[in-house]
C-alpha cells in the first residue's frame, strides 16, 4: 500500500513541501521590500498547503486509531496541541505587544484606539482571533497567528472525524470528497460574487471555513492510502515535475483569481506526486537540509514577522540603510532560521511550565 511505502520515507519529502509553503508565505509578507508590483498572493497559497498537509498527516497518524468520541476527547487533544506551540504563541505576542504599549504609558496612543488594542491584545492571548471578522483584528500584534485561532477547531474536531469516517468503503469517501471539494468551490464562487458576504465571512482566515481545506487533505488520504502507480523511476520523475509545474504556472499566472478550492486540489495533487517513490522530487524536497527546514516550518511561520521587522530595524537605524531590499530579505529570513531554530530547541523547558 502507497502509505505503507511512503512510512518508511516518514514523509521527508513533504517536510521539504512545508519549507516551500513557509517560503511562499515569508515572500507575501516581505513584497514590499522587493520591489514587485505583483504580490502574486503565495502566502495564499502557503496557507492552503499547511492546512490539507494537517489534515493529510493526521488521516496517517489516527485513520485508524480509536478515539473516544466527545467534547472531552477534543479538548484533550486541542490541549495537546496548544503545549506544542502556546509558549512560543506568547513570546511573539509579547514581542508585538511592548511597542504600542510603552506608547500608551507615554500618553502617545490615538485614544480612540485603546480599546480595539486592548480587544485585539485578548483576542490573541485567548486565540479567538479568527471569530471575529473585523478590520484591524485579524492581523493584529503578531499577524500569522491567525492560523492557529483557525486551525484550532480543526484539531477540537478530530476524534469526530476520526471515528465518523472510519470503516467506510472507498465510495463513501469519494462521494463526501467531492462534496466538500464543491461546497467550498460554491463558497469561493458565491462569496466572490456577493463580495460583502466575504468581508462579512471573512473566508481567509474563518475557522468554519478552514475545516474543509482540513476535510480535504483528510479525505484525500483515505482514497489514495491503497494506492499505487506502477512507473517507473523516469515516469514517476517526469509526473512529478509535469504536477509542480503546473502548480507554479497556476500560482504565477492565474494569481488575480481566488478561486481557493482549485489551488486546494493542485496542493493534493502536489503531495500525491510528492509521496511517490524515486521520482526527482524526492531528492530535491527530501534532501536533508529542506528537511531540516521543514520539521522548523512551525517556528518559521511563527517568527518570521519578527525577524523581518527586527532585521529592517537593524538595517535603517544602525547601518544606515546599508543592505538593499534583496540582501535584506535573505537576511531576513537566515535571522528567521536561526531564531527558529532556537526555538526548536525549547530554551523555556527549565521554567517547567505547564505548557
Amino acid at each position: 500500500m502507497l502509505y505503507e511505502k511512503a512510512c518508511y520515507k516518514n514523509f521527508d519529502n513533504l517536510q521539504g513541501l512545508r519549507f516551500i509553503a513557509f517560503l511562499f508565505v515569508f515572500y507575501n509578507h516581505s513584497y514590499t521590500w522587493l520591489g514587485s508590483n505583483k504580490i502574486y498572493d503565495l502566502g495564499a497559497r502557503g496557507v492552503e498547503i499547511f492546512f490539507v498537509l494537517a489534515g493529510f498527516l493526521v488521516a496517517y497518524h489516527y485513520s485508524n486509531s480509536e478515539l473516544q468520541n466527545s467534547i472531552k476527547a477534543s479538548i484533550n487533544y486541542v490541549y495537546k496541541k496548544c503545549k506544542k506551540f502556546y509558549v512560543l504563541h506568547i513570546i511573539t505576542f509579547v514581542c508585538f505587544f511592548v511597542l504600542p504599549f510603552t506608547k500608551i504609558l507615554k500618553n502617545e496612543f490615538d485614544e480612540s484606539k485603546i480599546y480595539e488594542f486592548w480587544t485585539c491584545a485578548f483576542l490573541n492571548i485567548t486565540l479567538l482571533r479568527s471569530w471575529v471578522w473585523t478590520p484591524n483584528i485579524e492581523f493584529s500584534f503578531n499577524g500569522p497567528t491567525w492560523f492557529l485561532s483557525s486551525i484550532l477547531l480543526s484539531y477540537f474536531l478530530v476524534p469526530q472525524i476520526v471515528n465518523y469516517f472510519k470503516n467506510k468503503n472507498y465510495q463513501f469517501y469519494l462521494f463526501s470528497f467531492l462534496f466538500i471539494f464543491l461546497l467550498k468551490l460554491f463558497l469561493d464562487t458565491y462569496c466572490i460574487k456577493y463580495t460583502e458576504l466575504y468581508k462579512v465571512f471573512y473566508l481567509y482566515i474563518n475557522p468554519i471555513y478552514r475545516v474543509f481545506d482540513f476535510l480535504l487533505g483528510y479525505m484525500f488520504f483515505l482514497l489514495i492510502k491503497d494506492e499505487s502507480i506502477n512507473l517507473s523511476k523516469k515516469q514517476v520523475s517526469l509526473f512529478q515535475l509535469i504536477i509542480l509545474i503546473i502548480y507554479l504556472f497556476s500560482c504565477f499566472k492565474f494569481y488575480r483569481i481566488w478561486l481557493s478550492a482549485i489551488y486546494i486540489l493542485l496542493s493534493l495533487m502536489l503531495i500525491y506526486v510528492m509521496i511517490q517513490e524515486n521520482g526527482i522530487l524526492n531528492y530535491i524536497f527530501g534532501n536533508k537540509l529542506l528537511v531540516f527546514l521543514g520539521n522548523i516550518s512551525f517556528e518559521l511561520f511563527m517568527l518570521h514577522m519578527i525577524a523581518l521587522k527586527l532585521s529592517n530595524f537593524i538595517n535603517s537605524a544602525f547601518l544606515s540603510s546599508y543592505f538593499s531590499k534583496n540582501e535584506l530579505w535573505f537576511l531576513a529570513l537566515l535571522m528567521t532560521i536561526l531564531l527558529s531554530y532556537i526555538a526548536s530547541q525549547k530554551p523555556w523547558r527549565f521554567l517547567k511550565m505547564g505548557f
